[in-house]
């Protein structure tokens, strides 16, 4: 992570503005990393009853603390670093407001003048002769209004800062949009509002990643989530290339003309009609778009753009921070998980297979009945970041163990056991310190780690859970690792084929398996065969 965090000369890709402290600290975690490291080795190659294993184990937990400190440093640079940048917007956009208020000002002084103080010379002079009909009392209410209209103005201009503000100061991406949800009703109609976000590492693809609505629209982010399109091949690409929002005030019409996409289609069916586009991007680099719907037409006007190109920049930032702040902390802890991984070459690419195996199970399970009012838009997201680090307990298996060719003796089978509870303990500290902080990131992976050796029937372990005792997401994990685990060789076996390994799953319905989970697996039979032979075309 901090050879990435820097370019090839030296130089930090995230630009000098963050200072020598945010150096320091990436400076200090690189050294404390590569300590952690060799007394990893140490423990995993040295008896456990020598004085350098005891000696590394406890340099492991003195460094296990400066590591996730130095973490904690860093992303509270980085945190300082976007509020610094947000206070630039906030700066330009408070100068653009204070020069309307200066004009609106100006205007309002010349229209006072030009017509209020004549109209009230002629009430005066009216007043001194004794002649008056009663409309000066109307035109004084008249004026009154304009003071009530511009305290109004003020009112929400401070309305909207302290919107901006919020957005900016809220701790995740989903509590952001829902703070957006919200707060923004009394600006802009909409009765659902949804993200798509730029998948990393495939360029020009997005994601449907979350979405929000009431009553009326209560399904229509789990039908979109998980939905990937290519940007160049949709309308939104010109929304990125001008930078501006795109307003569409009558969607059944838009597609008279217009050939009608999976997403599409979709939101016609949820009943949407009119919807505004904003693209959200940051010092040029596009992180995605989001859309404010309504299911009425013609509901969106120009000021409603107007507003949206004001608050923009105060979204983008906020999604910006969160996306980068919590990579970092995920990204940490699943190098953890690799090295895990690495100390076994049979596993191969185990983490991405298995990973894919789980969250393809999980698409199909949220239009599942039995199913879907638990697996959310979070739940997606969350089911492919953490169920590679199911096996991160293993980093404390010895590797006589781990790589033994042979069936394991009970002494043996009990200590592999332990790596449940030892994944479980590393991801709650980690979920202890963002705590304090009052983050919460890896409450799914440790229920993962802890739970994904638990069998229906309560036979498991570590803590012989039944049926739905066990999460949900840990179920789901169970099925994908025997799955991919029997296609794999492994050090005591040969991989089986793919009819071989669903035959032994088959018997584990009921027992082993969560036999609605079973059930699901083999009516999308096909899916996974095709998957398992991409798996073994894509390695040779």
């Amino acid at each position: 992570n901090y050879r990435q965090l820097r370019t090839a000369d030296g130089s930090l890709k995230i630009g000098q503005e963050m200072g020598s402290n945010f150096d320091s600290s990436l400076v200090q975690l690189n050294s404390n990393w590569i300590l952690f490291e060799e007394a990893i080795q140490i423990v995993l190659t040295q008896p456990s009853d020598s004085a350098s294993f005891q000696k590394a184990l406890s340099k492991m937990d003195e460094l296990d603390d400066q590591l996730i400190k130095n973490c904690e440093a860093i992303s509270l640079e980085i945190e300082a670093y976007l509020d610094r940048r947000y206070d630039f917007f906030q700066g330009i956009t408070l100068l653009v407001i204070l020069l309307l208020l200066v004009i609106t000002g100006i205007t309002l002084y010349e229209f006072y003048k030009f017509l209020f103080m004549p109209l009230e010379a002629l009430y005066a002079g009216f007043a001194e002769m004794g002649i008056t009909d009663g409309k000066e009392n109307k035109e004084k209410q008249g004026l009154d209004q304009v003071v009530k209209e511009v305290e109004l103005l003020f009112s929400r201009m401070r309305q909207i800062m302290h919107l901006m503000e919020q957005i900016s100061l809220t701790a995740s991406f989903e509590e952001s949009l829902k703070n957006i949800y919200e707060t923004f009703k009394d600006y802009i109609p909409y009765t659902y509002i949804g993200i798509a976000l730029s998948k990393g590492g495939e360029e020009g693809q997005l994601v449907a990643s979350y979405g929000v609505s009431g009553a009326k629209h209560k399904d229509l982010a789990n039908q979109l989530l998980g939905l990937s399109v290519k940007v160049d091949e949709t309308s939104l690409g010109s929304i990125l290339e001008h930078g501006t929002p795109r307003m569409i005030n009558d969607y059944e019409r838009y597609f008279e003309t217009r050939k009608i996409k999976s997403y599409s289609r979709i939101l016609l069916d949820n009943g949407i009609r009119s919807s505004i586009t904003l693209p959200l991007k940051v010092n040029q680099k596009s992180l995605g778009f989001i859309f404010f719907s309504s299911d009425t037409k013609n509901v969106y006007q120009s000021k409603h753009i107007k507003f949206l190109e004001m608050v923009g920049d105060a979204i983008a930032v906020s999604f910006e921070k969160n996306i980068y702040v919590d990579d970092l902390l995920y990204s940490s802890v699943l190098a953890l998980a690799k090295l895990a991984e690495a100390r076994d070459e049979d596993t191969g690419a185990h983490l991405t297979r298995m990973k894919n195996y789980a969250l393809h199970l999980t698409k199909l399970m949220k239009n599942h009945p039995e199913f879907k009012n638990q697996i959310n838009p979070q739940f997606l997201i969350d089911i492919e970041k953490f169920s590679p680090m199911h096996d991160i307990g293993k980093v404390g298996v010895n590797d006589s163990i781990l790589l033994k060719p042979g069936k394991l003796t009970t002494e043996e089978f009990e200590s592999m056991k332990y790596h449940t509870v030892f994944g479980a303990n590393v991801l709650e500290e980690a979920e202890r310190n963002l705590n304090q902080n009052n983050r919460s990131l890896f409450k799914m992976g440790i229920e993962i780690a802890s739970a994904h050796h638990e069998k229906w029937d309560g036979s498991g372990y570590p803590n012989s859970l039944v049926g739905d005792q066990i999460p949900l997401a840990a179920r789901i994990v169970a099925l994908a690792d025997v799955l991919d685990a029997l296609l794999s060789v492994r050090p005591y076996k040969e991989a089986f084929s793919f009819e071989s390994a669903c035959d032994i799953i088959k018997t584990g319905r009921g027992s082993h398996f969560d036999p609605r989970i079973i059930d699901l697996f083999f009516d999308h039979l096909d899916e996974f065969r095709f998957m398992n032979q991409s798996n073994l075309i894509s390695n040779g």
